[in-house]
């Protein structure tokens, strides 16, 4: 608990699940860590949708995600590549996973869920071609994924046309890093930047160990499904920097 909650007797946030005519939703207390809505819809309009052409990349794509929230990454994987995909994800509290899975009922995704740090967990573990960092304590990145330690770590772990993904929002914390992280992340990987929306405040990181971003970007034209409502992603892609 922060000093602030502290002096004035503020209760810490709780994990809930929002579940509304239209669309579900996963919260830690006003913070939106998933969103799926309901209809056979994939995607959200909001940064995860962004990670969506990562598989497309790979014929039979190894996704090593790190943070699971409500799995909304790993339920639009699941419905745009099926079983092409080998899904794990690493969740460091056990709440979350179990929340997870009654968030998931009503959808049938397959992926392994593995609880564990996952700042220690990519030390041990190795072949993936993709690599998505996702993990949050409440609106901002927990120091050791920050660390040289980890950018070094990830890109071990990676195939050497692998992807390490990260989910950066801007609070106001994170905004303070930015640049330092970037620095970090340049020593070992060509580093692009997509732009989920101005409003959101995130930005998707393309730390990519063998590819450029023309090859990124003209795999992604030829081979990602935009027609199922992905035309966003692709425009975001196609201007990424």
């Amino acid at each position: 608990m922060s000093l602030i909650r502290k002096v004035f007797g503020i209760k810490e946030p709780d994990f809930n699940i929002l579940d509304e005519e239209d669309r579900k939703e996963f919260r830690y207390g006003i913070v939106t860590y998933s969103r799926i809505f309901k209809g056979g819809k994939i995607y959200t309009n909001a940064y995860w949708d962004f990670f969506a052409p990562l598989p497309s990349l790979y014929a039979t794509p190894k996704v090593l995600m790190i943070g699971l929230g409500g799995g909304t990454i790993l339920f639009q994987f699941e419905k745009l590549y099926g079983s092409k995909a080998s899904l794990t994800a690493v969740e460091v509290d056990p709440k979350v996973a179990e929340l997870y899975r009654k968030f998931m009922s009503d959808n049938d995704v397959h992926a392994e869920i593995i609880l564990a740090d996952g700042s220690k967990y990519i030390d041990t573990h190795r072949g993936y071609d993709i690599v998505i960092l996702d993990a949050y304590i409440s609106d901002y990145i927990p120091k050791p994924f920050l660390t040289e330690k980890f950018v070094n770590s990830a890109y071990e772990a990676l195939n050497q046309e692998g992807i390490l993904a990260i989910n950066y929002a801007m609070s106001i914390k994170d905004m303070l890093y930015f640049n330092s992280y970037i620095g970090k992340l340049e020593k070992r990987f060509n580093v692009y930047r997509v732009s989920s929306s101005i409003l959101s405040g995130n930005t998707i990181i393309i730390c990519s160990k063998g590819m450029k971003k023309a090859e990124i970007i003209e795999k992604v034209r030829r081979n990602f499904d935009a027609k199922s409502g992905g035309e966003h992603v692709l425009k975001a892609y196609e201007s990424m920097n």
